[in-house]
């Protein structure tokens, strides 16, 4: 499968931040190549001090490789427990937190209201450590959109009742109503709907010229 397909060069964000400013500090929140269902608190501690001296407060996290794959089918819709904590600890330190996501599918955001800025990144390939650092300091203006619908809870996706099904079977029972179809039809609120994205950009009026003196 395309997990096993070993890169030629992986960008390191680290590196591409020092490119533009060498004014910031990294601080890992979490071990980056496990579950994260133990914390560290000495970790997140460290990474919230770190946070607090900060103007802005970038945290990288998402779905590490153990937890999601071609070959098996998720059990739930959280990110690790540890990334999930180290968003909430660190936003509440420092107003101008940034999340930068990094998942092959939707993931549960419980603290989606206390980062100032998320960007979805899913699975952006070899570059995308470069990318999404170019993004963050404006080199380039985040314009994409999500190709999903991304549920509050599992409990809120209508297949969530026939999951994992039984005996190695799973009956798809929800007809038409897939995705964005469902939640459009029942008028469920989602975390953020299919085909959302912000983006950013200045501009300006000129030379601007009206045909009459009233303008209904």
């Amino acid at each position: 499968g395309s997990s096993e397909v070993k890169a030629f060069k992986l960008d390191c964000a680290f590196d591409r931040m020092g490119m533009y400013t060498d004014s910031f500090t990294y601080s890992p929140g979490y071990i980056h190549d496990d579950d994260g269902e133990e914390t560290d608190d000495a970790m997140i501690d460290k990474a919230v001090e770190a946070a607090k001296q900060a103007s802005v407060a970038v945290i990288l996290c998402g779905l590490p490789g153990i937890c999601e794959s071609e070959g098996f089918d998720r059990s739930n819709l959280s990110m690790p427990p540890a990334h999930n904590i180290l968003i909430e600890k660190v936003s509440a330190a420092n107003p101008n937190t940034v999340v930068i996501l990094s998942n092959g599918q939707a993931v549960a955001m419980p603290w989606a209201d206390k980062p100032k800025a998320i960007l979805e990144g899913y699975l952006s390939g070899q570059a995308s450590g470069s990318a999404m650092v170019d993004l963050v300091f404006g080199v380039a203006s985040p314009s994409g959109k999500l190709a999903e619908t991304f549920p509050i809870t599992a409990q809120d996706v209508p297949s969530n009742a026939n999951f994992p099904g039984r005996n190695g079977q799973v009956q798809y029972r929800e007809g038409l109503n897939v995705g964005y179809r469902y939640f459009n039809t029942a008028k469920a609120p989602v975390r953020f709907p299919f085909g959302h994205g912000l983006t950013y950009t200045s501009f300006e009026y000129s030379e601007l010229q009206v045909s009459r003196q009233d303008v209904p």
